[in-house]
């Protein structure tokens, strides 16, 4: 899912100057997940991580690792691109 929303953002469909209703939703998702220790490495140097950012810059929050590590190891793959 992460990989659709920086194609959204390559598209030109989101991340626009002028935010739009569907960067706010995906935006503020994103942020949350940011708040995840497991899963904020994950989002590292994104696309969608840079939106979240600067959309929503001092979303509170923050969740200690918690994941079991063999249901996050696939999405470490690299991607294509």
């Amino acid at each position: 899912m992460i990989d659709r929303v920086d194609e959204l953002i390559a598209e030109g469909t989101i991340g626009g100057e002028e935010p739009n209703i569907a960067d706010l939703q995906i935006a503020s998702s994103i942020a949350l997940l940011l708040t995840l220790d497991d899963v904020r490495p994950l989002l590292a140097g994104r696309p969608a991580e840079d939106l979240a950012r600067r959309l929503f810059p001092e979303f509170p929050g923050h969740s200690p690792p918690t994941l079991p590590a063999e249901w996050l190891e696939p999405l470490r793959a690299p991607r294509a691109g």
